[in-house]
């Protein structure tokens, strides 16, 4: 389904236990980058799953599955539950702050 303006609708997804809208279709770490674009384009993250360092736990419905962010499409509900510390880091700020508007981006626009 498309918002206004012919873009897709965004997609809602939870990291540690926060509620989210991110861009439908992207991958976990592209969703992570939109979300806080400078903290996770200085990362270091190689974006070709040879790294390993955007590993994440997403809740799968009572299992959870270690997954490469860099690989995985962002579907609707998903719960990102746990991270490496390389994502946990890059996502700081984000995490720390108080709520997070749903829909809204980043402070570092």
């Amino acid at each position: 389904m498309a918002a206004e303006g012919g873009e897709p609708e965004p997609t809602r997804i939870w990291i540690d236990g926060r509620e989210f809208d991110v861009p439908a279709g992207a991958t976990l770490l592209e969703a992570f980058q939109f979300l806080s674009v400078r903290e996770v384009t200085a990362a270091g993250f190689c974006w070709k799953a040879e790294c390993c360092s955007c590993e994440v736990d997403i809740d799968a419905g009572g299992a959870v599955d270690t997954v490469l962010s860099c690989e995985t499409r962002v579907r609707p509900g998903m719960r990102v539950v746990g991270m490496s510390p390389t994502v946990k880091h890059s996502l700081r700020a984000l995490l720390r702050s108080g709520v997070q508007p749903v829909g809204a981006r980043g402070s570092d626009d």
